[in-house]
């Protein structure tokens, strides 16, 4: 059993711009999953536009950004 978690953002589900989400975060402990989930959340809620789908405050804001912004 796999005892450590990859973390994707800012893939697109369906439509003509399909696409799987990126890496951002990889070995991460189950216990460190919520606290890093709710970070980029609340960083996209304050810095994204309105209206803005997260894959393109994603693209827009870049994964290195997101990546320094979740780990603080």
């Amino acid at each position: 059993m796999r005892t450590t978690f990859d973390l994707y953002v800012g893939g697109e589900a369906k439509g003509l711009k399909a696409r799987l989400g990126q890496l951002l975060l990889s070995g991460l402990q189950e216990e460190q999953l919520v606290p890093l989930v709710t970070s980029i959340l609340s960083f996209y809620q304050t810095a994204g536009k309105p209206r803005e789908k997260f894959s393109r405050f994603v693209d827009r804001i870049t994964l290195e950004k997101l990546r320094v912004q979740a780990i603080g």
